[in-house]
């Protein structure tokens, strides 16, 4: 039991070390705009591209924002895609109409990745659609969803509301 608290008070130590020891330009900031989002989802692109010699403790954190971010992202949509499926199912075993997705996961509806699809590929799919943006400073979310749709689209036809590997 000592062996667990003494390795967490290490780790919370240092974090607390390790940020007060960069210099001001350098420290970390959550993105929020689009240019924001590039930044550190550029970064990571770089790190997955060629791993540095030398770890750098901002692009670091960079790395590990993008990526749980992005798969955050990518269980949303499964999860999304699967209350979808599961609205059919009980609608029609209660012979009702099933209902729509929310308002807020429609967006997520018109994504439709392929069951091989990693968080690494969704990062390069959502750092090349967006370089060259003309926005900026928009919002990141719907920016985002508008590229994995154009990256991931679902297939004409009623396939649409359903994900990549449901079963017919």
């Amino acid at each position: 039991m000592k062996l667990p608290a003494l390795l967490v008070a290490i780790l919370l130590l240092a974090g607390a070390v390790v940020p007060a020891n960069l210099p001001e330009n350098s420290r970390f900031r959550e993105p929020v705009y689009v240019s924001d989002l590039l930044d550190v989802c550029g970064e990571a692109v770089n790190e997955l591209d060629s791993p540095p010699t030398q770890a750098n403790a901002t692009n670091l954190l960079k790395f590990g924002w993008c990526l749980g971010w992005v798969q955050g992202f990518f269980e949303r949509i499964g999860e999304v895609h699967v209350q979808a499926r599961f609205e059919e199912m009980l609608a029609k075993k209660e012979n009702r109409p099933a209902l729509a997705p929310g308002l807020a996961d429609k967006a997520y509806m018109n994504i439709c990745l392929p069951p091989d699809t990693r968080v690494t590929d969704l990062i390069r799919a959502i750092v090349k659609g967006l370089s060259g943006s003309r926005n900026l400073q928009e919002p990141k979310n719907g920016p985002v969803k508008n590229v994995l749709q154009k990256a991931y689209p679902c297939p004409a036809g009623a396939e649409a509301a359903k994900p990549a590997d449901a079963k017919p």
